[in-house]
């Protein structure tokens, strides 16, 4: 826990991501009884053998040397013989996003890019204002876990809902978990939700999620706040996530700043060039 924000590079605060999120992927998918995962050059990658593509990933290991393409190539192969649709992802310590990169030659489609944001536990901004009658409940329970799931994968398939709550409760209510939930709730009904994975290094928050209905009234700063709270209170002094546009501006007024980029590939059996 001695990430220090102000000392770090671009570069080490991407790598620390990625590192993070390379324990949250092993911790949480393991509860999968066909989870393998793989470390080869450059890379490490997981395959559950269910067929959607969130739960099949691989990732460059260090964003400033390229993987060796052989690895790459070895992971997609595997991946479209066995037709398991599966996503990659790349960091890069450049804040610019130039659309090109060798997961393009195999096969892959570019799904997203966001950037990475970092933040210092002891000085990030608590004075923003949230909706009074917002509650804010840890994540303890099987009904309050289902509850943050329907809300995080809101519109999602029943289907889903249970393989996310299969892994879920196996980390979440495991003895000194890493990861924290929490559910925000309104007039008693659960409306957003923020995690927050604690790897012994740098903090890392996720599942920033409020109902569209609930939006723009500081229902998501809460939670992200929340999250960061409890980093802190446990010691960590670097906060890190990926943001989407909709959640750059909550995590600016918090006092994140951008440190590089995290881009997001996909394939699936259907995209398969004859």
């Amino acid at each position: 826990m001695n990430v220090i924000l102000q000392d770090s590079s671009p570069s080490e605060i991407v790598s620390a991501l990625i590192g993070s999120i390379v324990s949250f992927w092993s911790q949480l998918f393991c509860f999968f009884p066909k989870t393998v995962f793989h470390t080869d050059p450059g890379i490490f990658w997981l395959e559950t053998g269910i067929r959607h593509d969130i739960f099949n990933r691989g990732v460059q290991l260090h964003p400033d040397l390229a993987a060796p393409p052989a690895a790459i190539e070895a992971m997609a192969e595997h991946f479209q013989h066995e037709r398991l649709p599966f996503l990659w992802h790349q960091g890069t310590s450049s804040r610019v996003y130039n659309g090109q990169s060798r997961a393009d030659s195999f096969g892959l489609t570019h799904y997203e890019t966001e950037p990475v944001m970092a933040v210092d536990l002891l000085a990030f901004n608590e004075n923003v204002p949230v909706a009074r009658q917002l509650v804010i409940q840890p994540v303890t329970t099987e009904e309050q876990l289902q509850q943050w799931i329907g809300v995080w994968e809101f519109g999602s398939s029943e289907e889903i809902f249970h393989l996310w709550f299969t892994c879920y409760s196996g980390l979440c209510f495991r003895r000194e978990s890493p990861l924290h939930l929490y559910l925000g709730i309104i007039d008693g009904s659960p409306v957003a939700t923020s995690e927050v994975f604690l790897d012994g290094h740098v903090a890392l928050i996720g599942a920033v999620n409020t109902l569209a209905t609930y939006r723009h009234q500081g229902i998501g700063t809460a939670l992200t706040l929340k999250a960061l709270q409890t980093a802190q209170g446990q010691g960590y002094r670097t906060g890190l996530l990926t943001a989407s546009p909709m959640g750059i501006t909550i995590y600016r007024r918090l006092g994140f700043q951008e440190y590089g980029a995290y881009s997001t590939y996909l394939w699936h059996p259907q995209r398969k060039q004859p």
